[in-house]
């Protein structure tokens, strides 16, 4: 596995512009896969969209879009904050951190239904928190929380970018736009296709399986939440 990131990591350098952004887009998509703290925006996600069991695919591709929008809006701004803090790229700090992280484990405390964290409602009456503009409040948070470990994914990537920027600035902006491309392009399809296997599978509430994936989701959450706790503290 450190031979194939250390060749990744020479393919984002390359002066071709094909293997470029095609490494960036790879590396958005591992830095999702191989990160404990990015891998569970998965089961928040599913979790969420799985509180409208009904949810068509059109549905559930536009709550993933907004939860995967916050997600690279939060990502955005906490890089543009810090930097222009003078501090390093997505480093909120330890106050920042515990309070992110504490925000993170009260998610994963909402989806296994512990209590219910008030959010925008859904089209259907009765879904109260699954609709889009819920899941782009949670992609923010989400996004915030693990932005120091997004910005740690991002630093093989930054030194290609801002070696390219001068004589090439559309390649580097392409690069990372491939990269964002990659990162978000993982939650959107596992988020836009969820619903499409529960109804497959048939699960629903009646069945209970989706209260247990629910569970399962929340528990999952909350281990990231704790990692990235352990992580400030």
């Amino acid at each position: 596995m450190n031979e194939f990131l250390t060749g990744l990591g020479r393919a984002v350098e390359s002066s071709a512009p094909f293997i470029g952004l095609a490494a960036a887009l790879l590396w958005g998509v591992l830095s999702i896969v191989l990160s404990p703290c990015h891998l569970a925006s998965i089961p928040l996600l599913v979790g969420y969209i799985s509180k409208d069991p009904e949810a068509s695919t059109k549905k559930a591709f536009r709550i993933s879009a907004a939860f995967a929008g916050g997600v690279f809006l939060a990502v955005a701004a906490l890089g543009a904050v810090t930097l222009g803090a003078g501090r390093i790229a997505g480093d909120t700090g330890r106050t920042g951190g515990i309070i992110l992280s504490v925000l993170m484990i009260l998610f994963g405390l909402n989806l296994m239904e512990v209590f219910t964290i008030p959010a925008p409602s859904a089209s259907k009456p009765g879904r109260a928190g699954s609709g889009p503009a819920g899941a782009f409040l949670y992609g923010l948070v989400f996004g915030a929380a693990a932005g120091p470990c997004t910005f740690a994914f991002i630093a093989p990537l930054l030194g290609a970018v801002l070696a390219a920027q001068a004589s090439r600035p559309a390649f580097a902006a392409g690069m990372m736009g491939a990269f964002a491309a990659g990162h978000c392009g993982v939650i959107l399809l596992a988020g836009t296709f969820s619903g499409t296997v529960c109804r497959l599978l048939k699960w629903n509430e009646k069945s209970g399986r989706l209260t247990v994936l629910r569970r399962i989701a929340g528990a999952l959450v909350i281990l990231a939440g704790i990692y990235l706790l352990r992580k400030a503290l």
